[in-house]
């Protein structure tokens, strides 16, 4: 019997920030990339549209732009203290009208992955005001946060107006402020159809398996494979803490996890590990036969030797309690076999929402969100 359902996926910016396999000329992670390859495959684009709201478009690039510019700040540092060398680095080399360019290749992978944008609708400022002071989710309870998310939710809910005949699915890490039973309540005075919120992308298979009947058991194998990787906590953590970088011109080694031995020193700082604090499955995909490979983020404490200086650990960025890393590892079911093929640290200056604060600017009013 055929499968009627059809679903609009509706991602949110976390969901499309950049993750440990990706480059800076991506205006969106793997995950767009995974999402029309698992549709692909399973040969339901007739019951799928993905779509992305304008602002989480706008906030992209403003993220695009603030990376682009940190890395030609590098450039000029570099070029400042080759200088007393004499050695000169042309400028054109990198002075680019590059806002123009990064707007262009937006357009370019929108198009590219045939992307349905959905518009930002015009709300009054009374109406923002009073949701916010009510603490009206996505909004937190007392209104200091939440008005970007705020109006994405509008957006969707406008969307869903429009769109009698199609459920909603909207992928976003940020479910504590998208409180589900909240959110679906206020959709249902929109549309009689449903609403549902997921997570990550490993969810967004799963729930598609589930939903369109495809009958791949995504969720019981994916169970499995979970199970299996927590019981290997101890290797990734081996790995985490023999990850090297370079920041802020210091080089630092974290030692073994069974040892916590080897001190690096970060100007006064000194750290020694990483204890595990929690795994987040970001997706899983089977690459081959009994091969996964596993998109995951770990979620680390700093563990640290007792002359810590709080203003030089201000400094570095450092002093939140719990950081965490990206890692893309590859595993075998049928013997078990655990590889890390790529670690990447996530800063505090790295991500959109959950880490550090941002703003946007509403009617000449600066607005937290």
């Amino acid at each position: 019997m055929e499968n009627n359902k059809k679903f609009k996926v509706i991602f949110d910016t976390n969901i499309l920030w950049q993750n440990n396999e990706d480059k800076i000329e991506n205006l969106f992670n793997s995950n767009i990339s995974k999402s029309i390859e698992f549709i692909k495959e399973n040969e339901i684009k007739d019951q799928i549209a993905l779509a992305i709201p304008q602002l989480v478009i706008d906030e992209r690039i403003k993220q695009t732009l603030k990376q682009v510019e940190s890395n030609i700040q590098k450039i000029e540092n570099s070029v400042k203290v080759l200088s007393p060398f004499g050695i000169k680095i042309s400028q054109k080399a990198y002075k680019k009208n590059f806002k123009s360019l990064i707007y262009k290749k937006k357009k370019e992978q929108i198009k590219e992955a045939e992307l349905e944008i959905i518009k930002t609708p015009i709300v009054s400022q009374d109406k923002i005001i009073e949701r916010s002071l009510r603490g009206i989710k996505p909004f937190s309870d007392n209104g200091d946060r939440g008005f970007r998310d705020t109006l994405i939710w509008l957006s969707i809910l406008n969307d869903a107006k429009k769109n009698k005949k199609l459920n909603y699915v909207f992928c976003t890490e940020n479910i504590e402020d998208f409180d589900p039973k909240i959110i679906i309540e206020e959709f249902k005075q929109y549309s009689s159809n449903k609403l549902f919120i997921l997570s990550n992308i490993s969810e967004l298979k799963e729930f598609l398996d589930k939903q369109l009947d495809l009958k791949l058991e995504l969720k019981e194998k994916y169970e499995k494979i979970k199970e299996e990787i927590g019981k290997r906590i101890g290797d990734i953590m081996i790995g985490i803490n023999s990850y090297k970088e370079e920041r802020f011109g210091f080089d630092y080694s974290p030692a073994s996890v069974h040892s916590f031995t080897a001190f690096t020193n970060l100007g006064s700082e000194n750290l020694s590990g990483y204890n595990f604090s929690g795994i987040n499955f970001d997706d899983i995909q089977e690459i081959s036969k009994n091969i996964f490979e596993l998109s995951v983020t770990v979620f680390v404490e700093g563990k640290y030797t007792e002359n810590r200086n709080p203003s030089a650990v201000s400094y570095l960025g450092i002093n939140k309690t719990e950081e965490s890393f990206n890692l893309l590892i590859k595993y075998s079911t049928e013997d078990e076999k655990l590889e890390i093929q790529k670690i990447k640290k996530v800063h505090g200056n790295d991500y959109p929402k959950e880490y550090f604060d941002t703003s946007l600017y509403s009617n000449g009013y600066k607005v937290r969100y």
